[in-house]
């Protein structure tokens, strides 16, 4: 059975590596077999993965801070 967890990925394929909070896939041997294409989080590489913490810990606070926003106090994107 495939698993999934969180995981910080390195993008060091780009000229501007970077860093990523990311949902990866294991098939039942735990060997990587797929990721979500963007990132939950990210960082730049001279931010390192200090700064993903840094917004998880922020984002924590956050959640536990302020009420649910409903999707309908936003304004509706122009179409067009």
């Amino acid at each position: 059975m495939n698993t999934w967890r969180y995981a910080v990925i390195f993008h060091d394929d780009t000229d501007d590596p970077w860093y990523g909070l990311h949902e990866i896939t294991l098939d039942e041997a735990d060997r990587l077999i797929g990721y979500t294409e963007g990132p939950m989080l990210a960082a730049s590489a001279d931010e390192g993965p200090g700064e993903i913490k840094r917004q998880l810990s922020q984002a924590l606070v956050d959640v536990a801070r302020f009420e649910p926003i409903p999707l309908s106090a936003f304004a509706k994107p122009s179409e067009g």
